[in-house]
């Protein structure tokens, strides 16, 4: 029982000469800072957890049911590994469950695409590494050469955090600022407001040309702010969409950088969004990965 990997006969030394140069990336800049604002506490947890399943193509049975964990530091982009599979519809008597456990890194950029974001599983199958692509918040597995597998199969793994979660409506809020109290440590930092006294506390109001500002409405909805630190960087914040899953907050968001300024700013994103009730957790989740997770008290 194997992957379904495309047949690939080259020597190792050949492998290893065409390859694409990798770097390993350093940590994350996002984080969550603790913050008790209307009643509402957010604990950062340093330890953080990826889970993702789904099932994988086999060469010699129906399918390989995959559950990987990745577990890592805060802002640190290696770790140790879980992989369990299952080989599906094999006759019984052999082996089909089997455990791996490793350590995982991350490498830049493959044949393809300089940018992609690869994640490498060390010592899996006789001491071969599995690699993976992150696409948005799921995992792409690739070819032993880190390459896209050309087919119309399924290779992707879901991140446990898109399986069942529903999209919520949200409202960018315009012509807030964040008020020279607050000094936002991470990058971006996020605060979950509640209440009139948490959102007097941290925004403040710019001048419009018909001074109408949109003010949420706590009985129905939630405040959800992102914001980095002071720079001299032209720097934007977008929230992409808010989705729930069970009792956690799914916040996606980009970060974009650009000209030097003559001034400093500070990034600010701040949305409201429906009221669901119940949430413990919220996930940050950038372009490429859940990046931090904070727990609401």
């Amino acid at each position: 029982m194997r992957f379904a990997w495309p047949i690939i006969a080259l020597p190792l030394q050949l492998m290893i000469s065409c390859s694409h140069p990798q770097d390993k990336t350093g940590s994350s800049d996002v984080a969550v800072e603790p913050l008790i604002v209307g009643g509402d506490t957010l604990e950062s947890r340093n330890k953080m957890v990826e889970t993702y399943t789904g099932i994988l193509p086999c060469a010699d049975c129906s399918g390989i049911e995959t559950h990987l964990t990745l577990w890592h530091d805060e802002f640190v982009a290696e770790g140790k590994y879980e992989l369990k599979q299952n080989y599906l519809g094999v006759s019984k008597g052999g082996q089909t469950r089997f455990v791996y456990l490793g350590e995982w890194t991350t490498l830049r950029g493959n044949n393809a695409n300089p940018d992609a974001t690869i994640v490498e599983l060390m010592n899996v199958h006789d001491s071969s590494s599995v690699y993976f692509m992150r696409e948005g918040a799921n995992l792409l597995m690739l070819d032993q050469n880190q390459n896209v597998i050309k087919s119309k199969l399924n290779y992707l793994l879901l991140n446990e955090i898109e399986i069942g979660a529903t999209k919520l409506n949200y409202e960018i809020l315009e012509n807030y600022f964040l008020k020279n109290t607050v000094s936002p440590k991470k990058n971006p930092s996020v605060y979950f407001v509640q209440s009139k006294a948490g959102l007097d506390s941290l925004l403040g109001i710019g001048k419009t040309m018909t001074n109408e500002i949109r003010n949420p409405d706590f009985n129905t909805e939630d405040l959800i702010i992102l914001a980095a630190p002071a720079t001299s960087v032209q720097t934007t914040i977008r929230v992409d969409s808010v989705k729930q899953r069970g009792t956690d907050l799914n916040i996606y968001f980009t970060m974009n950088t650009a000209d030097e300024l003559s001034y400093t700013i500070t990034p600010l994103a701040a949305i409201s969004v429906q009221k669901v009730g119940g949430i413990r957790n919220l996930n940050l989740v950038s372009t490429y990965e859940v990046v931090a997770t904070a727990r609401v008290n």
